[in-house]
């Protein structure tokens, strides 16, 4: 009764936050325990996330969503992470990619023009030559064709969205951040690289190189579960020279034409006289 009574004081003593995520299996836990508080302090801070009775793991594998130095929101999947292979083996590089959401205010494109105005003018009357000048006597029409132009219009403002495929090298630490124009980047040591998207991917880099031998497995078993084509191309000599020809054209008989063909193999001395000895096995009609 005494310990009841201590555990219950000390459950009360608890601030509201902590006390809210007192479950009854921490505090059955914990009810015995003469550090009360630091039981369930200990007990709720296990990479568990406690709603009513139940408790969820944290799912380490969800989007992640944050939000950069420089205010752009990004969007990271943890999914999008595996080992690359180059020069035929795997073990150094990784790629991975993650979409960036920012807000671009309107912007007004002005009008330009693209390709000059054309006059064109025709002349109505009579051209009469006095002396070594001529004059003209009628009438003259100017036709002006206008050119192309291109802009005079405003953009609005709003949120834009672009993904960024990030290929890196675990062993020099340095990334190409596909898109940007800078091409590899050092992100680790004396020279390197201070943007904030260099900071980011330096830190997933950080996270994810470790786990290398992990994402090499998976690649090498995505790999090996890959479904090969080896039906030749159609256009190819290979093709017309296999058996892969005659399924195709077999699988695209009509009801009539297989009857014929069903017919033509009933008699199988007839058949090989007209070279259909292939075309009869194919079809399933000889066993």
């Amino acid at each position: 009764m005494k310990g009841f009574l201590l555990s219950l004081l000390a459950a009360l003593a608890l601030p509201t936050a902590v006390y809210a995520e007192v479950t009854d299996e921490i505090h059955n836990r914990c009810k015995d325990v003469s550090d009360y508080m630091g039981c369930v302090k200990a007990n709720s801070k296990s990479g568990f996330k406690f709603f009513g009775n139940k408790k969820r793991k944290i799912d380490k594998n969800a989007k992640r969503k944050f939000t950069r130095d420089d205010g752009y929101n990004v969007v990271f999947d943890p999914k999008s992470v595996e080992a690359v292979k180059v020069r035929g083996n795997y073990g150094r590089y990784l790629k991975f990619n993650y979409r960036i959401n920012y807000y671009r205010g309107s912007s007004y494109i002005p009008k330009t023009q693209i390709t000059p105005d054309r006059v064109t003018t025709n002349t109505y009357g009579t051209i009469n030559s006095y002396g070594s000048t001529g004059s003209f006597s009628g009438n003259s029409y100017s036709t002006i064709t206008p050119g192309a132009s291109f802009g005079g219009f405003t953009i609005p403002g709003g949120m834009r969205s672009r993904v960024i495929e990030v290929t890196a090298d675990c062993q020099d630490y340095t990334a190409d951040l596909k898109g940007d124009g800078q091409g590899w980047r050092k992100l680790k040591g004396s020279e390197k690289d201070t943007q904030v998207s260099s900071e980011m991917v330096l830190d997933l880099m950080n996270e994810f190189c470790p786990q290398m031998n992990n994402l090499v497995l998976n690649s090498e078993k995505f790999e090996s579960n890959k479904k090969v084509d080896v039906t030749p191309d159609y256009g190819s000599e290979e093709y017309w020279s296999s058996d892969a020809w005659r399924k195709d054209w077999i699988s695209a008989w009509s009801d009539r034409e297989r009857r014929i063909y069903k017919n033509k193999c009933r008699n199988k001395g007839m058949a090989k006289s007209q070279n259909l000895e292939d075309t009869c096995k194919a079809a399933g009609f000889w066993d």
